[in-house]
């Protein structure tokens, strides 16, 4: 599901999220994974090198830096920031009640996809 989200692929990002929620994984536990891909994607475009992001203490796999990087490329700096403050307003909407966990997170997965596909658009 991360892959689809960096990739800024929609369809399967929303096809992942049913199969996590129909195994039943918590919804909280799904916000929070792509809470963490969203900062770590930040972290990744700031820091600009798999040494300075292990050094970070984000990761110990360089495999896993390369990675971020690469997927950070897609982004621009105010898309990563973008990203990270939706993740806590999806985060709010479920714990103050005002929308439902499942309804936050499609919310959520279509607006973190069309900030990629701004950028794909831009290039």
């Amino acid at each position: 599901m991360t892959d689809a989200l960096a990739a800024g692929n929609v369809d399967s990002a929303l096809d992942y999220l049913d199969r996590l929620l129909d195994r039943r994984e918590a919804p909280l536990g799904i916000l929070a994974m792509i809470s963490n891909l969203s900062r770590r994607l930040l972290i990744a475009k700031e820091l600009k090198n798999s040494s300075a992001i292990i050094q970070s203490g984000v990761t110990t796999s360089s495999y896993y830096a390369n990675k971020l990087l690469q997927q950070a490329r897609s982004f621009s700096l105010e898309q990563l920031e973008a990203m990270v403050e939706a993740c806590f307003h999806c985060d709010l909407l479920i714990k103050t009640g005002e929308m439902q966990d499942r309804d936050a997170l499609l919310v959520l997965i279509i607006q973190l996809s069309s900030l990629n596909r701004k950028t794909a658009k831009k290039s």
